[in-house]
């Protein structure tokens, strides 16, 4: 096997030209192949950081029905003793941080315009635990706590601030029906401006204080929701089994109200749908160009057949069997495929690895639309070891692939019929 490795290495740069070009052709496939996956996978990590660390946390606890409720006011499907619950997982250690909130719709008006817009009444001493708000604080101060509505301040999305012309120190009016169904409205001030890559949030929330919000609401002690953060996001199911354990064997509250438990994928699972979607589909054409690429490696070994059929029906008369010889040729493509694959894997995975560290820029052009991924102006690629081996092994598999042909008619050749080929 080892002569067979040294003929077929000799072999490969007889025609120095046709080789290199060859072993271009793999190259930007796989460096195109490599740079689209840790995009892609790069894409993925940052969206879903944002996700728990601005909406959904690791998981959250509702009322029964809360998420099923399409048309009806959310406010009716709240949880009314929040502390009994989050008092029953305080001795639960793998839980870094809980937190109550409150979500409920409004309209935003500033005399002229009237926007739809979605209010979330955060617990300033607890929220910071789970939720990372204030890291995305681009102007103005953080939220302060009031007990006075009439002083009531918010934090709101840039380009809801961008689209009502509004700023710190501002005051908007917003409108909203309590939970009993009366309509209510109260002026509050712009305190700061956040800024997420999230399109949902930066152009349609707004935050204030949780029992401000609970006064405006006529909600008490209620909530719609309470958040959860864990050490990790490792073995999420295994942490979700124990909260609902730990609760299931507790007091629901006390009124004996039913919850449900969502973990942030099962929160997201359109935006997880959606992304396998696009991953699967750029998978798929990125593989078709290496496949489509691999063409040259087809033309490189079948011209080497021809141009060696002589030598062929030499070395078939001096004793060497057809397998032989058709090993010969795929280890030659599997030379080329191998030295186009690293040459790829080396630019493509340098490409990664700078954007993963440094970043890439999208600029502005991007903001006024809803990519469908909650990024910001600067996204990372995933620079991973392993991903680029699978890439590199891919690439070899595909040129071994299209060797099959040029190597199986080299195989069959009629000894004598080659020796007399001109």
């Amino acid at each position: 096997m080892l002569s067979l490795i040294n003929l077929a290495w000799r072999n490969v740069f007889r025609n120095v030209r046709r080789s290199v070009i060859t072993f271009i052709t793999i190259a930007m496939a796989i460096m195109a192949l490599a740079v689209i996956k840790g995009m892609m996978d790069g894409i993925a990590k940052q969206s879903e950081k944002i996700f728990i660390d601005l909406e959904t946390s690791h998981c959250k606890i509702f009322a029964e029905g809360y998420n099923d409720n399409e048309e009806g006011n959310l406010l009716d499907y709240s949880l009314s003793n929040p502390a009994m619950l989050m008092n029953q997982l305080k001795e639960y250690k793998e839980i870094e941080g809980i937190t109550e909130r409150i979500v409920f719709s409004v309209m935003l008006n500033d005399g002229v315009n009237e926007v739809p817009s979605m209010g979330i009444g955060i617990n300033l001493n607890t929220d910071k635990d789970v939720f990372k708000l204030e890291e995305y604080l681009i102007e103005g101060e953080y939220i302060k706590e009031n007990e006075d509505i009439s002083e009531a301040n918010i934090i709101i999305g840039s380009r809801l601030a961008v689209l009502l012309e509004l700023g710190i120190g501002d005051y908007i009016t917003i409108v909203f029906r309590t939970l009993y169904g009366g309509l209510e409205a109260w002026d509050v001030m712009i305190s700061g401006i956040i800024s997420t890559g999230s399109y949902s949030i930066d152009n349609a929330v707004f935050y204030i204080s949780l029992p401000i919000a609970q006064q405006m609401l006529e909600m008490d002690n209620s909530i719609s929701e309470i958040a959860i953060r864990f050490e990790s996001d490792n073995n999420l199911n295994e942490r979700l089994d124990k909260v609902n354990s730990i609760l299931k064997n507790g007091e629901n509250g006390e009124n004996g109200e039913k919850i449900e438990i969502l973990s942030w994928k099962k929160l997201v699972e359109d935006f997880l749908r959606l992304h396998k979607m696009k991953t699967v589909g750029s998978n798929i054409m990125l593989a078709l160009i290496v496949i489509l690429s691999s063409v040259g490696i087809v033309n490189t070994m079948v011209m080497a057949s021809f141009e060696r059929t002589r030598e062929i029906g030499m070395l078939m008369a001096l004793g060497m069997r057809g397998i032989k010889i058709s090993i010969l040729f795929l280890i030659e493509g599997a030379l080329i495929g191998l030295l186009g694959s690293i040459i790829g894997c080396f630019i493509g995975g340098a490409i990664t690895y700078y954007w993963a560290t440094v970043g890439y820029s999208l600029g502005g052009s991007y903001e006024d639309m809803d990519i469908g991924y909650p990024i910001k102006d600067i996204f990372y690629s995933d620079f991973n070891i392993i991903t680029l081996f699978g890439i590199l092994i891919f690439g070899v598999f595909i040129s071994v692939l299209a060797s099959w042909y040029p190597a199986h008619r080299a195989a069959n050749l009629n000894p004598v019929d080659a020796l007399r080929y001109v």
